[in-house]
């Protein structure tokens, strides 16, 4: 990403031990049009899930997602 110019690395000023990423104004316009193709994905795969299945698909993959970190 750094070398596609989205994001920047930075010192955190208050810890050097620590290296900060910042999105580029570059990556910030791409953030809106990324964000509706992104839904609209997540739309066409869950088309055939009820309101409910959805969210326990969801339920279900945060608590995946904060089990790895």
């Amino acid at each position: 990403m750094e070398a596609a110019g989205l994001v920047t690395r930075r010192r955190d000023p208050s810890d050097a031990r620590l290296v900060r990423l910042y999105l580029t104004e570059r990556a910030r316009r791409a953030e809106k049009p990324i964000r509706g193709a992104r839904r609209r994905l997540e739309e066409r795969v869950t088309a055939a899930l009820t309101d409910d299945e959805r969210r326990h698909l969801r339920s279900a993959l945060e608590k995946i997602i904060a089990a790895l970190s």
